[in-house]
């Protein structure tokens, strides 16, 4: 016999109202469901109770709070709240849906609502990713990547080069972000609606945030983390294309979680080394300086204290 996915789907927020028809169509001990919907309460016993509900609830109305399909014989089931707050398991044989539920289309909506509906297809997305136990769909959601099936990373590009297409790879997304015009890959909000990205960087905490927002509006819809490995040299731009990618739900390309590392230091770049007389410290090269100071932030790029250091940031900002 076919076992159907469960296949969830959390309404509480659309409004969906109905009245019930038949309340022989109840299922009160089907347990499986009601914890996979997040509703235990919509059932009387567990799944090892032969349990059942006596009252007429025929000409009840409720509202919907979520929707899925029977494991065993692939019918539709809702969860269903009634006026008294009492939660239901029931089919959709056994319903009569009101009319006027259908959806709108995109083109009628406000930002707001824009917003609203973004926020549930995320909630949704997840939800269904952990509750099905999809792994890689899981690491999606964090950001990682699986660099066991991941590609070599280009062995011709140089660390120049991966900058230069981070940069222009963010320049790109950017633009097709604020006309969504033929956008095939990445999430709904990438494809359907018009956004524009927003940077929080921490160079102490070696992170990029990148946050969607609406066009023209401070909702946020999506968002991305990149975080510098601590043996890594931290670049903003790799960080920020890493992390739009992750925001857009598009695929990273694995040059920019294996870029080389700078061999060699350049005007702008931050050093950290051990300095013979306040220990370890961190210092920027500003090749106007013509020395430094034992306590300055700033030397040249001839100093002892670059050629012994390490390079830890080339974002050069």
């Amino acid at each position: 016999m076919t076992k159907y996915n469960l296949n969830i789907e959390h309404l509480q927020r659309k409004g969906l109202t109905g009245f019930i028809m038949d309340s022989e169509r109840m299922y009160t001990n089907y347990y499986d469901f009601a914890v996979a919907a997040g509703y235990p309460d919509a059932v009387l016993g567990n799944e090892n109770e032969d349990t059942s509900r006596s009252q007429t609830y025929n000409g009840l109305s409720f509202n919907v709070l979520a929707r899925g399909t029977h494991e065993t014989f692939g019918t539709t089931i809702f969860v269903a709240e009634l006026a008294s707050g009492e939660r239901i398991l029931i089919s959709l044989n056994g319903v009569a849906l009101d009319e006027a539920q259908k959806p709108r289309d995109l083109s009628e909506m406000d930002y707001v609502e824009l917003a609203e509906l973004v926020t549930d297809i995320a909630s949704e997305r997840r939800s269904r990713a952990f509750g099905e136990g999809y792994d890689a769909g899981y690491k999606d959601g964090k950001g990682e990547l699986d660099s066991s099936l991941a590609p070599s990373p280009n062995p011709t590009m140089t660390r120049e080069e991966v900058i230069k297409k981070a940069k222009s790879d963010v320049e790109l997304l950017t633009e097709n972000m604020s006309n969504n015009d033929g956008n095939l890959m990445g999430n709904f909000t990438y494809q359907s609606l018009k956004s524009s990205p927003e940077y929080v960087i921490n160079k102490e905490k070696r992170t990029v945030v990148a946050l969607v927002r609406f066009h023209g509006t401070e909702a946020i819809c999506e968002k991305g983390i990149a975080k510098c490995d601590p043996d890594d040299c931290f670049n903003s731009h790799i960080g920020g294309a890493i992390a739009l990618h992750r925001a857009l739900g598009l695929m990273v390309p694995h040059v920019y979680l294996k870029a080389p590392q700078p061999t060699e230091a350049q005007d702008g770049d931050v050093i950290a080394g051990d300095s013979v007389s306040c220990g370890l410290t961190e210092r920027r090269i500003d090749n106007n300086k013509m020395h430094h100071s034992v306590f300055g932030e700033t030397c040249s790029l001839e100093c002892d204290f670059v050629r012994t250091g390490a390079i830890i940031d080339d974002s050069r900002e």
